[in-house]
């Protein structure tokens, strides 16, 4: 298979474990909701929250694993393979200890958090098991490496629509027949045994020589691994502080049912961005590839298309989530869930602009530049969290949503915009002219259009399908043939018809310099 078919093919497969997982939450959030109660399902939401920051234990290594492993295929040192999997193995498995002591500690002080004996009894055991499982994803990273530097990232989202599947049938089972969040949380933990189990087979089916053992563990190549993953880590705390601590501000001014409310709001936005990033990511490969060649200028056109085709499709997805978010939100979880939508409403705008930079932020982890990123993460963190403090006992769980909101408006448009325009040398004018005017031509066109069917919206699923699957047929053309412009439409064209191509220029290139930093993702 060649190296740009898998790229191809991994993006296909990554859209659709996103899409599978939307249409799974769509489905299963107000089921899970309702089976367990809002206050319950405060609990898991804030458990999640709290076991989500031993992903800090990760230190970078596992895009460290990506890169490395890379190398060594790309000089084709098997050698080197093994010492780097032995490596970051056994690092990992100390790592996953570390967290399994972590979560006994954090259940044993469960009773800090709430007054209610048999509240602090159910949430400490769900600390234990979403822990555990926790704990056990630390040495099975590795195979995932293994995976993403052989550029078999369509394997890996296979295993994940699998683990979806799985998960979600045990909690319908199990909730159907009465069990509770218990319940809930022992069925992720099998559905995760069994996702590592399956993604470590696959590893050892593609390296037929892959060994990994204690012996062959290398004091060099972990020091190269630390070294390389330091800033990923870096730039991976700040995310973790921005989207993990707000849960937990919420819990301790008001109460787990505030938790439910904006994390519904939130969790529809997050699964937005994780759509939008999955087309963002398609040029990350093809900047790295530019990048080692010195060809800058496909570099600067590469980047100016992407971020034209890209944009568009966050502010078409974003728009239509904003303005059929409230009718959807009332007909998916209840009327009692508005709340959750003005959390979306709150945050729509500057998760939408974050969203149009997704081309910049993969670029700058594709050429080394992420150093910028870990500082501009880390500096719309600290804003957010601060205001988060300030606003939140005076407006509840909006406060929360206007800080975020802020900071990622502070930081995530026009500084990231000028500096990744400074790294690759692209004027100003070129980079608005990109983004900006087809945007706006976008808006104006969806704005008419909202405006026209606004009568005829009703909270119910046939009325909101009927008239976004509308919008899907009159926009789709408009955009390709009247907003895009000539040359975007033979870039796709050339993308798309890359399996016809006898010769695949990438294949060239080295892998380590093609494969896109995972912790960007």
């Amino acid at each position: 298979m060649r190296l740009l078919n898998r790229i191809i093919r991994g993006s296909v497969f990554r859209v659709g474990s996103l899409l599978l997982q939307i249409a799974l939450t769509f489905i299963m959030m107000p089921y899970i909701v309702n089976s367990l109660g809002i206050r319950m399902y405060g609990f898991w939401a804030l458990a999640c929250a709290f076991v989500g920051y031993f992903g800090l234990m990760d230190i970078g290594l596992a895009s460290a694993v990506v890169r490395y492993v890379s190398r060594a295929l790309g000089a084709n040192d098997k050698q080197d393979v093994n010492r780097v999997a032995s490596t970051a193995f056994f690092t990992f498995s100390g790592l996953g200890m570390a967290a399994l002591l972590a979560t006994l500690i954090l259940a044993f002080l469960s009773n800090w958090f709430f007054k209610s004996p048999d509240e602090s009894k159910i949430f400490g055991q769900v600390i234990l098991i979403t822990g555990a499982g926790f704990a056990l994803s630390f040495p099975m990273r590795v195979f995932a490496g293994l995976l993403n530097a052989r550029m078999r990232q369509d394997l890996q989202s296979l295993t994940s629509m699998l683990r979806l599947l799985v998960a979600n049938a045990l909690i319908y089972l199990s909730l159907s027949n009465g069990y509770g969040i218990m319940a809930l949380a022992l069925s992720y933990l099998a559905a995760d045994i069994f996702m590592h189990t399956l993604t470590a087979f696959m590893a050892y089916r593609i390296y037929p020589g892959l060994q990994i053992r204690p012996s062959l563990m290398s004091t060099a190549s972990l020091k190269t691994l630390f070294s390389y993953g330091g800033i990923s880590f870096w730039a991976k705390l700040a995310g973790i502080f921005q989207f993990r601590t707000p849960p937990i501000l919420i819990a301790i001014y008001l109460n787990a049912n505030y938790v439910t409310l904006f994390h519904v709001g939130a969790r529809l936005l997050q699964i937005y961005s994780a759509l939008v990033d999955s087309v963002a990511s398609m040029g990350g490969p093809m900047y790295s590839w530019q990048e080692a060649r010195g060809d800058k200028q496909a570099l600067q056109n590469s980047f100016l298309h992407f971020i034209r085709i890209s944009s568009l499709f966050a502010v078409f997805i974003g728009a239509s989530i904003v303005f059929f978010g409230k009718d959807f939100v009332t007909v998916w979880m209840g009327k009692g869930y508005v709340t959750s939508y003005y959390i979306i409403l709150i945050l729509g705008a500057p998760t939408i602009i974050a969203a149009t930079q997704g081309p910049a932020v993969n670029l700058l982890f594709s050429i080394s530049r992420h150093r910028f990123m870990a500082v501009i993460n880390t500096v719309e963190t600290v804003i957010g969290l601060l205001l988060s403090m300030i606003l939140l006992p005076y407006y509840g769980i909006y406060g929360v949503a206007a800080a975020l909101g802020v900071s990622t408006l502070l930081c995530k448009s026009v500084i990231l915009a000028y500096y990744t325009c400074k790294c690759i040398e692209v004027p100003g004018k070129d980079y608005v002219r990109a983004f900006a005017m087809p945007n706006l031509k976008l808006l104006a066109a969806m704005g008419f259009y909202f405006y026209l069917i606004s009568d005829y919206l009703k909270p119910t699923y046939a009325s909101i399908m009927g008239l976004a699957g509308v919008q899907m047929l009159l926009f789709i053309p408009v955009i390709y043939f009247f907003v895009l412009e000539k040359e975007d439409r033979i870039a796709l064209a050339g993308v798309l018809k890359a399996r016809k191509m006898g010769d695949d220029p990438l294949s060239a290139a080295h892998p380590a310099d093609i494969d896109k930093d995972a912790s960007c993702q």
